[in-house]
């Protein structure tokens, strides 16, 4: 009898599973194609963002090692365009249109920036897998205070008021430090508390499956984000209590 009602546990999460995986392919589609610059070299961690009409962002991605990219656009009456970048050439901008799904883009050389700039710059975004990694100090301003501050400026990434994270208008289930779940998905206040000056890069993990058990045998549309301290050993959160009392004599500590 367990054993049945395991078969039908397992039975109704499949179902369930494909039909939310069904449900937003009908609402999304996605758009693919190559960054080469004028010498057709391909194009490695080129910027790919979707902006609407007021030039906000609604997703983004970037290049992998091919000079390849793959972006999943929500279906919407509303014009959109895909704007590429990379340091050092000029912007490209292209209008999506209904019926195209194949986008190529060749970057040429942007003559007003100075060669020795670019060399030093390091990368601000890479792209491996199914994984994009957002380096802190190329997005953190003197005035962030936590690592909060410096996710609201990456492309691609929201921040509601709550510490909730979204990445290409897609819930990040969880934030782990290093690898490790220490929150277990109630994350709000550790971005809150978590010092910029303590991140290497933030790593976001699409397709992520949380569940060991169940990696590379079923395939999960979640989305996870991981951050990478600079020292192991840099870990310290920190937070502010206040308690107040009074009559007859007042009292305040904090």
């Amino acid at each position: 009898m367990r054993a049945f009602k395991n078969i039908f546990r397992y039975a109704l999460y499949f179902t369930s599973l494909f039909l939310q995986q069904a449900f937003v392919l009908a609402q999304e589609r996605t758009i693919t194609g190559s960054v080469k610059n004028n010498s057709g070299e391909s194009m490695q961690s080129a910027s790919i963002t979707l902006v609407n009409g007021q030039s906000t962002i609604v997703r983004f991605t970037a290049t992998n090692q091919e000079g390849v990219y793959s972006l999943t656009i929500p279906q919407s009456s509303e014009p959109y365009w895909l704007e590429v970048s990379y340091i050092g050439y000029k912007r490209r901008r292209q209008s999506v249109e209904a019926g195209q799904s194949i986008y190529h883009f060749v970057l040429l050389p942007d003559t007003s920036m100075l060669s020795e700039i670019i060399i030093k710059n390091r990368p601000i975004i890479e792209f491996s897998g199914d994984t994009l990694r957002y380096y802190v100090m190329s997005f953190a301003n003197k005035e962030d205070r936590s690592i909060r501050d410096v996710l609201r400026r990456m492309p691609g990434i929201d921040v509601d008021a709550d510490g909730t994270i979204y990445h290409n208008g897609k819930k990040v289930e969880n934030l782990y430090i290093q690898g490790d779940d220490l929150m277990d998905g109630r994350y709000g206040l550790a971005t809150k508390v978590i010092r910029k000056e303590m991140i290497l890069s933030v790593e976001v993990i699409r397709n992520h499956q949380p569940i060991e058990v169940l990696k590379d045998k079923i395939i999960s549309d979640k989305t996870s984000i991981n951050l990478v301290l600079k020292s192991e050993n840099s870990l310290k959160l920190s937070a502010n209590a206040r308690m107040g009392a009074g009559l007859p004599k007042q009292y305040d500590v904090s």
